[in-house]
């Protein structure tokens, strides 16, 4: 298991790709990888899905291959208990 808060937070767009691939990478390989990104745009070139939580309770857990359907701004901004 790979566990990464913010790999992305300080890097250029061009290390970002980098790091990006090498997530790609170790997925290809097996290895399980959670990300803990602010960023949700970011998110949806590596995610499988998302896992939102509020208050350390989790309000959402949503595919990404669904697509947020209006769902993942609620859950972002806080709205949904």
């Amino acid at each position: 298991m790979l566990m990464l808060d913010e790999p992305t937070l300080a890097v250029s767009v061009k290390e970002t790709a980098k790091v990006f691939a090498l997530i790609r990478i170790a997925k290809s390989k097996g290895l399980a990888v959670t990300e803990i990104l602010d960023n949700l745009n970011q998110t949806r070139h590596v995610a499988d899905h998302f896992v939102v939580f509020r208050h350390r309770k989790k309000v959402g857990d949503i595919p990404t291959q669904a697509g947020c359907g209006g769902a993942c701004p609620s859950h972002l901004e806080g709205q949904a208990r």
